[in-house]
């Protein structure tokens, strides 16, 4: 008599059987299924752990493994790349979606405060009429003055009477009506400054001056068309003092473009929220 080793063919437990008990049901201690004890292996010194059968099923002859060809053994080894290239893929795929979310589902606008997308009863777009008043137009300060009327003037030949004045972050921003930022008007941008550092300032700019605050004229022709003056104009500006959310001032401005653009008056400017990033100093 000599005891083998031998596994369930349902639940891989291993088992201990004598030869004598070769044929003989038993019970899977495991998963307690019925099965046949296997024929004792011819050699003691067998490697392999034969695999018993279930009761009232032909238990499956070992199958002895073949040699592996060399072209079998390239496709084994190459089959993960495959699985991390078609993954790749995927991935790629994946991501060219998640870009393009926007333009495959539209989103809900965000609601116009955040923006300051201005009220749906705002002016049509138009053109503004050539302006036909006194030029004040010089790039010598020593005369100039503040009228004590709201902001007018002449920008690239178009009449400009204020309609609307705004600080956002660093930016003064005045503007002709609620169109939209192409509409005509000035922004002026004091880098790095917050509108409650502006309370309570003055500044002057002369045209030989090599920092300045940059300027930009825009209007409509019927495009949206601009200038930008980093220096090279002249400009006074007062600032009030901060209160209810707003700044009032007066400023006088001359860029030096062959139209001879200017502004002149007071403001309030209203202090809104940024909806981009500031300026950076050209």
């Amino acid at each position: 008599m000599s005891e083998f080793k031998f596994a369930c063919p349902i639940c891989g437990q291993h088992m201990t059987a004598d030869s004598n008990d070769t044929g003989s049901p038993i019970t899977c201690p495991t998963c307690y299924r019925k099965i046949v004890v296997p024929q004792a292996p011819a050699t003691e010194d067998s490697k392999f752990v034969l695999s018993a059968s279930e009761v009232n099923k032909p238990r499956p002859l070992p199958t002895a493994p073949t040699p592996e060809t060399p072209a079998a053994l390239a496709e084994k080894k190459t089959f993960p790349f495959a699985w991390l290239i078609a993954l790749a893929l995927v991935g790629l795929v994946g991501t060219a979606l998640f870009i393009a979310r926007e333009r495959l589902f539209h989103s809900r606008p965000p609601a116009p405060e955040v923006l300051n997308v201005p009220p749906t009863n705002a002016p049509p777009f138009a053109v503004q009429p050539d302006y036909a008043g006194t030029n004040r137009w010089t790039l010598d300060l020593s005369g100039a003055s503040y009228p004590e009327t709201p902001v007018s003037g002449s920008i690239h030949h178009r009449a400009f009477v204020i309609n609307r004045a705004s600080l956002v972050g660093s930016n003064l921003m005045l503007r002709s009506a609620w169109n939209s930022p192409a509409e005509t008007g000035v922004t002026i941008s004091f880098f790095n400054r917050q509108p409650a550092e502006l309370s309570g300032k003055t500044a002057v700019v002369k045209v030989d001056d090599p920092v300045s605050p940059l300027v930009v004229i825009h209007w409509n022709d019927p495009q949206r068309v601009y200038a930008a003056y980093p220096t090279g104009y002249v400009m006074k500006v007062e600032f009030g003092i901060l209160a209810n959310g707003a700044i009032p001032g007066k400023i006088f401005l001359c860029t030096p473009d062959e139209s001879k653009s200017w502004i002149a008056g007071t403001f309030n400017a209203v202090i809104r929220q940024p909806f981009g990033p500031p300026p950076r100093r050209p």
